[in-house]
């Protein structure tokens, strides 16, 4: 059993992401806006860092690179493919919570991003 997560790098998917790890022993792959998986790795390990997991729990966490607006959540495929034979359960926790934004911007995040 493995998890996908999104929203890892926010205020909630953080909270979410150290429970994951803190209380089970399953992978996690998280979801991470980024260029490239290094991008990615770079913008989780901030993530890591700050909630003080251990090695071992940490080894456990894995950064796929994606967007949540684009098709196929804008994933490698093989990542895809990766993802598609490993994870057994979702936690969705990305979303935008600004007021700020467009409403085509907001619910390409929040509504469309969340049927992918």
């Amino acid at each position: 059993m493995s998890v996908l997560l999104t929203g890892a790098t926010g205020f909630v998917g953080m909270e979410v992401l150290a429970r994951l790890v803190r209380d089970g022993d399953e992978p996690v792959y998280a979801l991470v806006r980024g260029r490239d998986r290094a991008d990615a790795e770079r913008r989780l390990a901030g993530v890591l860092d700050g909630l003080g997991l251990d090695g071992e729990q940490r080894g456990r966490v894995r950064a796929v690179a994606g967007e949540l607006t684009a098709p196929g959540l804008g994933m490698a495929a093989s990542d895809t493919l990766r993802l598609l034979d490993e994870v057994t359960d979702v936690v969705h926790c990305a979303a935008s919570v600004s007021f700020a934004l467009p409403m085509d911007e907001a619910r390409a995040i929040n509504v469309h991003g969340t049927r992918r």
